[in-house]
């Protein structure tokens, strides 16, 4: 995923030249996916789960522009990092409670979600709070990215085949999480 972003950004040059020159700053990129994150989220409530996939790929892609818009005007900052990850955690929660949502009233599909959700949340704050105590954790197949794009090309496969993506889903933030608790043991007990 790292090469493809790498390729990605190579290939948008002319794109972050022309919103450098527009004045556009990588915190409205950011609060703008944030807020178009809504609109996928619309769209899985009614249950409309292929608009709702093709949104969720193309309002994603702020994401990736906030940052790469941020490296191209070396005005990448600590509060943008930290901004960016906590909007991400938001971005995250606005589509699986709009999943919940939609399926409230299939208890197993409601519990598989909210697992989901919560050891989405944990991948990402096991790396938080590694890099607190000073340490790198990026291991496992899942980083948000990851789960975006797999959540978002699942939506495409429509409402029935989506549940049983999802649990697949489930089973890889798992090993994710577990990866990450593991590594963490390691490197830390070795300081």
């Amino acid at each position: 995923m790292k090469k493809l972003k790498i390729i990605f950004e190579k290939s948008i040059i002319p794109l972050l030249y022309l919103m450098n020159k527009l004045g556009i700053k990588p915190i409205h990129l950011t609060f703008s996916g944030l807020v178009f994150s809504l609109i996928p989220a619309f769209f899985y409530i009614k249950g409309n789960f292929l608009l709702a996939g093709i949104l969720l790929i193309i309002f994603s892609l702020f994401d990736t522009l906030d940052g790469a818009l941020a490296r191209y005007r070396n005005s990448t900052t600590k509060f943008g990092a930290f901004i960016d990850s906590v909007t991400d955690r938001i971005h995250e929660g606005i589509i699986f409670s709009s999943l919940i949502y939609f399926y409230r009233e299939e208890i197993m599909k409601v519990l598989i979600l909210f697992f989901s959700f919560l050891f989405s949340f944990l991948i990402s704050y096991t790396r938080a709070r590694a890099e607190g105590l000073s340490h790198s954790i990026r291991v496992g197949p899942m980083e948000r990215e990851e789960r975006i794009v797999f959540i978002a090309f699942s939506s495409l496969t429509g409402k029935k085949v989506f549940f049983y993506l999802l649990i697949l889903f489930l089973i890889l933030v798992v090993l994710t999480f577990l990866r990450r608790i593991l590594y963490a043991y390691k490197i830390m007990e070795k300081n």
